[in-house]
């Protein structure tokens, strides 16, 4: 049934016939529609008379929505951060191309396929929120809502928690992943108010759960026990889960069922099972597939193993052994070849050639069996080991670790790795720290960042990959040193690997090779450094920017600017302050600051921290910890994100009269155009701004800044669909790089403003956390950050657009270093591989 309300009755056919069309989209115009119920009328409240038609179809043919218009406002407007939005009361006018219109309520949006943004039931909260509208969405069409008010509860604190109903699952086998579907608490804040919320929001309300969705359950570390639910320092329990090992199952069969991504390799270079899957069979008949990532669940073991350094002797056409009970399966053959002619060598350097003979031998008394480890003590004039010697620890090897100790230093080889080398029967272990023939072209190369250089006495293969440790000194504690191996045939350093320096001084790298290395405080660049390319990740957002700020700022940092890491809209504009301070640019989560990013920051040496978001996006919890750390705390905010933005620009100390106007009104999805930007306007320290592309005008705040910075030039980001071309008139000299989606801008933007790039950092353009905390380092040289899509989806195979490849590939030679932040599962080993590849770095 639908109802018209007209003052003449003699449109009341016309009228519903358009409805009828409105309302049955698609069909073909076959007969007369025909209308029963013609005739059943009332009076409405101003003598308007009121017709209602039931219409039955005959083949209509159909309407196309032009236009939509905001009737109604829903109902409630204002809320509390945490509550859910609710659009009872909304009422829309849809316009058609035939005039007619139809008036639809939120109930029956689904009906019509009208969307919201944010949608029904999203939990509001104040930075993403406030002072923001629900946009509202028909056939390309839009309309909005008033804005909503989105305010901090008024100092109410929990003062309890309970569990309200359980996970849908409490019940598990060994290897399976923690599910907390289902799970329901209700929260009890200090005026007596209770909220019940499902986990599906807890991150939104501050509520950890321990152990936490997606958690490998064992029975050793789970069966029996509940998952702890806390907020505020209120807990409550589920129910014990109940964890079993296979109900008496055992494993009769494995098999390979995807092989590892990478097979090929140089000698030197590093095992990655990534990609990697077994399919185990059990005595029942059932079968489990297992990733590689989750082997050590399972009790899966891989020989060789993840990380091992290979080399041509013993691993080329070689397969990995997967182990499980007892039951084996193999991939298929490795390829392992040298770096280059013969004699050649992987990344992890040293050339063929002669042992020192300079030393004796090492005395038999010093070679000592204890425990589960074999000690062969070195001297200053006894650091070989003879062919006997050697033969007798490969042997000793297979039931213990073999640790070599030297002064200053000790070379580890973990049990039943040490093989026989062909053409190899005995080695010197001995070295020089800061000395050795080639110390003074070394250390010329690594310039002011010199920290140690290694001269080994042996020159080529060890007979297994080692763990060596220095000790280099207290004061590195913390830092991460960069370790380059020395080629002395083209007189050029080739980056090997980092590592962190621990509490007591000492630095431990892996390597499978001798020859001549060194250590550096910094990453080096310049025509004799080569091969610099890393991925920098860690177990997640909050880890990886710890990681990215180990690797950039090993030397510490007097300031650190701090996010927060589950919104990007005030972050976003702090690329340019980061730069502006040399500063690492670390995420939190709104509520807590993480012990790991408090030790980071100590590590830094950080003496101030500038919080971007006022205290309802970053809580005064974190502000506390830090100043309770001894550390001087400096806010940055506005009254809404187009203000933070303008107080941000306010802080640059350089004028440099060019200013970035990006989209502010949809930065939930036009983030990575903001990313794209982010670099150059860090590196040469120009604002970036908010622009509504609702508006006619611009955000009040943004004019203010444009104004008192006396900008000359403005660069808009994005197309005219998130920067409406209406806005470039109010702009001084406005130069627009948008493509046709987020990608093909990043390309448009890093050709044009970019075109000479030394340095490349990748990240994905799915999220933005990564890439942020990536930018802070992309801005101290005006690197490119390219955003990577999603490997083998749609026209990318590779994650990457052809105007993406196309502009990596004109900058190769140029690029001295290629990094990629985020792991395998945000950036695919594939695109990680086609990004070094079109660069021609390894």
């Amino acid at each position: 049934m639908i109802s018209y309300s007209r003052k003449s009755k003699g449109l009341a056919l016309v009228l519903a016939l358009a409805m009828l069309l409105a309302l049955w989209p698609g069909a073909a115009l076959a007969a007369e529609p025909t209308i029963t119920g013609a005739g059943m009328e009332e009076t409405g409240i101003d003598g308007e008379e009121i017709f209602y038609f039931s219409l039955l179809e005959d083949g209509i043919a159909s309407s196309t929505v032009i236009d939509i218009a905001m009737k109604t406002q829903p109902t409630d407007l204002e809320y509390t951060s945490g509550q859910s939005l609710d659009l009872s009361g909304l009422v829309v006018t849809l316009t058609y191309d035939d005039e007619s219109t139809l008036e639809v309520g939120y109930e029956d949006f689904s009906y019509m396929d009208i969307s919201t943004n944010p949608a029904h039931g999203t939990v509001l909260l104040v930075a993403d929120h406030h002072n923001q509208p629900v946009e509202v969405s028909c056939n390309g069409q839009t309309a909005y809502t008033d804005n909503l008010t989105v305010t901090e509860p008024a100092d109410l604190q929990v003062t309890g928690i309970t569990v309200k109903t359980q996970p849908t699952d409490l019940t598990y086998t060994a290897g399976q992943s923690l599910d907390l579907s289902g799970l329901v608490v209700t929260l009890t804040y200090d005026d007596e108010s209770t909220l019940e919320v499902g986990y599906e929001d807890f991150s939104y309300m501050d509520i950890t759960a321990n152990p936490a969705q997606g958690t490998v359950l064992s029975v050793v570390g789970h069966h029996n026990q509940p998952v702890e639910v806390s907020c505020n320092g209120q807990t409550a329990f589920t129910d014990n889960l109940t964890v079993t090992a296979s109900t008496g199952r055992q494993v009769t069969g494995i098999t390979v069922k995807t092989q590892p991504a990478d097979l090929t390799y140089t000698a030197g270079q590093s095992l990655d099972l990534s990609g990697l899957v077994v399919t185990l069979t059990y005595n029942d008949e059932s079968t489990l597939e297992v990733g590689y990532e989750d082997f050590s669940y399972m009790d899966i073991t891989a020989n060789p193993a993840q990380g091992t350094a290979l080399s041509v002797a013993g691993h080329h056409n070689q397969p990995v052994e997967i182990s499980c009970n007892g039951r084996t399966a193999y991939t298929n053959n490795l390829a392992v070849t040298a770096s280059g002619g013969g004699g050649g060598r992987g990344n992890d350097g040293g050339s063929s050639g002669t042992n020192n003979t300079s030393a004796g031998y090492v005395p038999n008394p010093s070679i000592a069996t204890g425990g589960d480890q074999v000690t062969v003590d070195l001297a200053p004039n006894a650091t070989r080991v003879s062919p006997t010697q050697t033969n007798n620890l490969i042997k000793a090897n297979q039931e213990s670790a073999v640790v070599i100790q030297g002064d200053q230093y000790t070379i580890t080889f973990a049990q039943g790795t040490m093989q026989a080398v062909p053409g190899q029967t005995e080695y010197d272990f001995g070295l020089q720290m800061n000395a050795g023939p080639n110390y003074g072209a070394i250390a010329d190369l690594a310039e002011g960042s010199l920290t140690l250089v290694v001269s080994y006495n042996h020159s080529g293969p060890l007979p297994a990959e080692a763990a060596i440790t220095f000790n280099v000194g207290t004061s590195y504690e913390g830092q991460t040193l960069y370790y380059y191996y020395y080629n002395e045939a083209n007189g050029q350093l080739e980056y090997v690997q980092s590592a962190v320096v621990g509490t007591d001084g000492t630095v431990t790298i892996r390597q499978s090779r001798c020859s001549d290395y060194v250590f550096t405080e910094g990453r080096l660049t310049g025509e004799n450094v080569i091969g610099q390319s890393t991925r920098i990740f860690g177990e997640d957002r909050y880890q990886t920017a710890i990681k990215i700020s180990k690797a950039y700022f090993g030397k510490g940092a007097d300031t650190v600017v701090l996010t927060r890491g589950d919104s990007s809209v005030d972050a976003l504009p702090a690329v340019p302050l980061a730069k502006q301070y040399n500063a690492p640019l670390l995420l939190t989560p709104p509520g807590n600051l993480p012990e790991e990013v408090l030790n980071e920051i100590k590590e830094l040496g950080a003496k101030k921290v500038i919080i971007i978001g006022g205290p309802g996006a970053v809580k005064p919890e974190v502000e506390n910890t830090l100043k309770a750390d001894g550390l001087e705390v400096e806010r940055i905010y506005g009254r809404t994100h187009y203000d933070t933005a303008y107080v941000i620009a306010g802080k640059l100390e350089g004028k440099t009269g060019q200013a970035v106007l990006v989209n502010g009104d949809k930065y939930r999805t036009t983030f990575p155009d903001t990313l794209s930007i982010s670099s150059w306007a860090g590196y040469h320290g120009v604002p970036i701004l908010y622009a509504d592309s609702t508006a006619d005008r611009l955000p009040e705040e943004t004019a203010k800044a444009l104004a008192e910075l006396k900008v000359t030039r403005t660069i808009l980001v994005g197309g005219p669909a998130v920067v409406p071309n209406r806005l470039e008139s109010l702009v001084p000299d406005p130069q627009r790089y948008g493509g046709a989606d987020c990608y093909a801008t990043n390309a448009e933007v890093l050709q044009a403003l970019q075109p000479n790039p030394e340095k490349v950092y990748a990240a994905t353009g799915k999220d933005f956390a990564d890439a942020l905390a990536g930018a802070a380092v992309a801005a101290q040289t005006n690197a490119w950050l390219i955003l990577t899509g999603e490997a083998g989806k749609g026209q990318n195979p590779r994650g990457l657009t052809a105007e993406q490849e196309q502009l990596l590939k004109s900058a190769k030679g140029n690029v001295r270093e290629v990094s990629v932040f985020g792991g395998p599962a945000v950036v695919s080993e594939t695109t990680w591989e086609a990004v070094r590849t079109l660069l021609e770095l390894d």
